[in-house]
């Protein structure tokens, strides 16, 4: 108990600190320590602590002989604080959708906000932290499906209306009326382009290399429309599972192509398996990239064929919808109107 009080405590002195740089700062300088504590109602081994929090975050710095200063963008008048959560909260190294997290950072900067990386193990957590580091708002990127039904039923009003989702719809259509923010994508829509051309073009039967999602159902029923039998047999859901279970549907069913959706951790296995199977030719079908086109310069006898579509350019277009979206819903304080970015073309070469 002492615990969680004393962690609230430091959690309000550091939202009084933020909001007296805004409204009293001169030029940036804080006032000596004692002042400081007794102006804001604390005693100084607390103001401390917290003074440590904010150097370590660079929200203030130390000038030796000058005294504490905040840095100059927090004590600007017209600052909008923004929060950003990626891989849904949790703190993963990496980026999933980089030319969505650009285009938002690039609407951020023009507009003069600071952004910060939220993390965080239960949604019911957000609150506390937009309150704790003074944020104005929230953009939540590339959110799953049942992500964002936790985080709609756990956050209040007041949150959600300053709460902007970037939405992955999988094959799950919005109602015409929601009460929060959201823009969306459609995998379905572009997994269903990728779909009708493949059985156009007599590819099957394949194997599917991807981590499995809820959208392999989803795929099955599309083949299933087009008379083509797909099932788990011919999922490959880990790079392990490669030298396991790839040569005997090899050799069983005739496969005539491998469709490697995204993760490039699959290429490693994948490649020198086929260059040393040369009685069997598949084409790999994956998505155009660098980490594709450097392991297939490896193995040149492995025949690829590149997925090419235009959706870095529709990224870039959720990532300043998502963004802006979210600067007028901090400005005026309602709920927006949400949006639909349409699938991107698909080309195969």
């Amino acid at each position: 108990m002492k615990t969680e009080k004393s962690k609230l405590a430091k959690s309000e002195l550091r939202s009084s600190l933020l909001r007296y740089a805004r409204e009293h700062g001169v030029c940036g300088k804080l006032p000596p320590e004692r002042e400081l504590a007794k102006a804001l109602g604390v005693n100084v081994y607390l103001l401390r602590t917290c003074l440590e929090d904010l150097i370590q975050e660079n929200i203030i710095l130390r000038k030796p002989r000058k005294g504490t200063f905040f840095s100059s963008l927090m004590i600007q008048k017209n600052v909008t604080n923004i929060g950003l959560v990626i891989a849904e909260g949790q703190n993963s190294p990496f980026v999933d959708q980089g030319y969505e997290m650009a285009a938002a950072l690039k609407v951020f900067s023009d507009n003069n906000c600071v952004v910060r990386l939220l993390n965080f193990s239960e949604p019911k957590q957000l609150a506390a932290l937009m309150k704790q580091y003074g944020l104005d708002g929230c953009l939540f990127l590339t959110t799953g499906t049942s992500f964002l039904q936790k985080m709609i039923g756990t956050l209040p009003t007041d949150i959600l209306k300053k709460t902007v989702f970037s939405f992955h719809e999988g094959d799950i259509h919005l109602p015409d009326e929601i009460h929060f923010n959201v823009v969306s994508k459609s995998a379905a829509d572009s997994f269903r382009m990728r779909i009708k051309w493949w059985c156009e073009h007599n590819l099957t039967p394949f194997v599917y290399i991807s981590i499995k999602t809820p959208l392999f159902d989803f795929i099955v029923s599309e083949f299933k429309k087009y008379g083509v039998e797909f099932d788990e047999r011919f999922l490959i859901s880990s790079a392990k599972e490669i030298p396991i279970k790839l040569p005997p549907l090899l050799k069983k069913y005739n496969i005539r192509s491998i469709w490697c959706n995204g993760t490039f951790g699959f290429y490693p296995m994948l490649f020198p398996l086929l260059d040393s199977m040369k009685e069997h030719h598949p084409v790999v079908y994956a998505p155009d990239s660098i980490q594709l086109m450097t392991i297939a310069q490896k193995y040149p006898d492995v025949r690829v064929a590149l997925i090419s579509s235009r959706e870095f350019d529709r990224d870039w277009n959720v990532g300043c919808v998502a963004a802006e979206m979210l600067l007028r819903a901090i400005r005026t304080g309602k709920l927006q109107k949400n949006e639909f970015i349409s699938p991107a073309k698909i080309e195969i070469r």
